[in-house]
């Protein structure tokens, strides 16, 4: 069962990814999830309300919903009495069907990318377990072990799925189907290939670990070769450079096409729009009432078309303009959960139903409105001279999600959490900055020398998520984000 969690990534140089990871409980009806975005910038870039705005900052966002890849380990795949392994699945498929008939081409090609999807999991997280164990130093002996585990049990799966290939090539097997089996395989292959090389760099980095790496050489050299054999693109031919290009093209592509199996429609709602029209009616139907009284007011106190008369008309006017305003920013303040910047329903395709809602929001704020453990946690006392010095800009970035559980198992019997990825451009924010390098002056040996200095800014992230229904979950972290003007510099996580 995953576990509430986010991360803070870069996705290029000018892009900030926020994923964070949802649990769907086995039992429960409808869960909601709260994440809170705090972001910090200096005074001078300028990203404020009335330079940047809310329209500006959903212009920035993008945002994906999907399933987690299942968490099924390696062995589990292997299990062929594991009703959960895709593996287990697409073999019972295959042995089942007989004519073209008999096979569900939707149903067989969607277990063959979920089989990508898992084994890509599973292999990144194999490889994160042994980095961890390298750069703790561990003993040889234990890293060892775990790797050789690890290259057993992948190299079976990719041999038991291979061992299926033939069968794909049958007569009643549809031609997408055996493009599907042929598209998993090379994804496969090229996936353990790569964490070959990262585990092999990782190794690297102890010298008595250095012995290691001859079998991780050799295991990706068999998955080149055999893509080779098979005639795939995803092959680096030294003497063309192209290949490389076309190595990543086709890379990227298969990874989509796996993907496509986990991605959910995120639909805009038109709930928020509407909402807002009642507000702004309501706030209009109170103000109008008030002018009608003010005009039955004058007429009773004074002599119709007389000058006081109109004078108090037209201050009743002025007034029901300012009522108005004022009502419908109060209705919008206190009723947040109706009204929210950006509402989005969310449809699972395989059922063809709404599961869920996600309601987003941003605000700008001062220091004040803050609560007290992201004051705490931004340390905006420590500085001494904070109340003389331009202020920073403080945006708030609120996204609740709301999930129907029920309906979600109807379709995914291995789904236990779902992702939502967001991704925020941050070349608006370099536009108020100065150039990335400037040249300083020092004194060394009674030489006075220059050299090419960096010119970074600093913008804070504090994220935090929380569950209403279970108020255990409360998890908050502090981010650094080092900016220049060519982009992001890099991402440091404050403890």
């Amino acid at each position: 069962m995953n576990e509430c969690s986010f991360r803070v990534t870069s996705h290029s140089s000018r892009q900030l990814e926020i994923g964070a990871v949802y649990p769907v409980p086995p039992h429960g009806e409808t869960v909601h999830y709260d994440l809170d975005v705090y972001v910090f910038t200096p005074f001078h870039l300028g990203l404020t309300a009335e330079h940047y705005g809310a329209k500006a900052f959903f212009n920035d966002l993008s945002s994906y919903i999907r399933y987690t890849s299942a968490s099924i380990p390696l062995a589990k795949i292997l299990d062929p009495d594991c009703d959960l392994s895709p593996l287990a699945r697409i073999r019972r498929m295959l042995r089942d069907a007989t004519t073209a008939h008999d096979l569900e081409d939707g149903r067989l090609l969607y277990e063959l990318r979920v089989l990508v999807n898992t084994y890509h999991a599973q292999t990144r997280e194999n490889r994160r377990v042994i980095g961890g164990l390298i750069r703790d130093a561990s003993p040889i002996e234990a890293v060892a072990q775990r790797l050789e585990l690890f290259l057993g049990q992948a190299g079976a799966v990719l041999q038991q799925f291979r061992e299926l290939r033939p069968r794909f090539l049958d007569s009643h097997v549809p031609q997408i189907l055996q493009q599907g089996a042929a598209w998993a395989d090379e994804s496969m292959s090229l996936k353990t290939e790569k964490e070959c090389y990262r585990l092999h760099e990782y190794c690297g980095r102890r010298a008595e670990l250095m012995s290691l790496q001859q079998s991780l050489v050799e295991k990706a050299e068999s998955e080149q070769q055999y893509r080779i054999a098979h005639n795939c693109e995803t092959v680096i031919v030294p003497t063309a450079p192209q290949s490389g290009e076309s190595l990543l093209y086709r890379e990227s592509m298969l990874k989509k096409w796996a993907q496509t199996a986990m991605y959910m429609e995120a639909i805009p709602s038109h709930l928020g729009a509407r909402v807002a029209h009642v507000l702004a009616g309501i706030a209009a139907a109170i103000a109008m009432a008030f002018a009608v009284a003010a005009t039955f007011l004058a007429g009773h106190l004074f002599a119709s078309y007389s000058l006081p008369w109109a004078l108090l008309i037209v201050v009743a006017y002025i007034f029901k303009d300012r009522i108005k305003e004022m009502l419908r920013n109060f209705l919008s303040t206190h009723l947040p959960r109706l009204v929210s910047d950006e509402i989005r329903n969310i449809l699972d395709s395989r059922i063809g139903r709404k599961v869920g809602t996600i309601r987003s929001s941003v605000r700008f704020c001062l220091a004040q409105d803050l609560p007290d453990a992201v004051t705490r946690l931004r340390d905006m006392a420590g500085n001494p001279f904070s109340a003389i010095m331009p202020p920073e800009n403080i945006l708030h970035f609120h996204s609740a999600l709301r999930m129907d559980c029920r309906r979600l198992r109807e379709g995914h019997n291995r789904l236990d959490a779902i992702t939502n990825i967001l991704r925020l451009s941050l070349t608006r924010w370099m536009a108020a900055m100065d150039d990335p390098t400037s040249t300083v002056a020092y004194a060394h040996d009674g030489v006075v020398a220059v050299m090419e200095a960096n010119r970074v800014y600093h913008a804070n992230l504090i994220v935090k998520m929380t569950a209403r229904h279970d108020p255990s979950v409360a998890i908050v972290s502090k981010y650094r984000l080092v900016l220049n003007r060519n982009g992001l510099v890099r991402i440091e996580v404050c403890e």
